[in-house]
């Protein structure tokens, strides 16, 4: 599962850099500022839901190291994301992605 995850991860990026490097910087300076609205938007575009799913695997392993991310898959990462997009309809994905930053760090003994 690890493997799978890790070339999601890669091949996600991969995707992203050879786009064009207007397209990956512009991509990369608004997902703070994306919304849970958009969010769900996005899940209708396979490439804009993939893009957002690996910036969220890409904040957390970031911010928590990869052992943080043990157990997560794409699919965990969106249905977690889901949950808290339905709950807190007004955050957006850089809040909702803290938040699992911190569950997931709780759950691994408070690291």
């Amino acid at each position: 599962m690890k493997r799978l995850f890790l070339a999601f991860l890669v091949s996600a990026v991969l995707h992203t850099t050879n786009a064009g490097a207007g397209y990956a910087d512009s991509n990369a300076a608004i997902m703070q500022a994306r919304s849970c609205g958009s969010w769900f938007a996005d899940r209708r575009s396979p490439d804009a839901a993939l893009g957002n799913t690996a910036w969220i695997a890409g904040y957390l392993t970031g911010a928590g190291g990869k052992d943080l991310m043990r157990g997560l898959d794409r699919q965990a990462l969106e249905l977690r994301m889901d949950d808290y997009c339905r709950r807190n309809p007004g955050s957006d994905i850089e809040n909702g992605a803290g938040e699992l930053l911190r569950e997931l760090r709780r759950q691994a003994g408070g690291r």
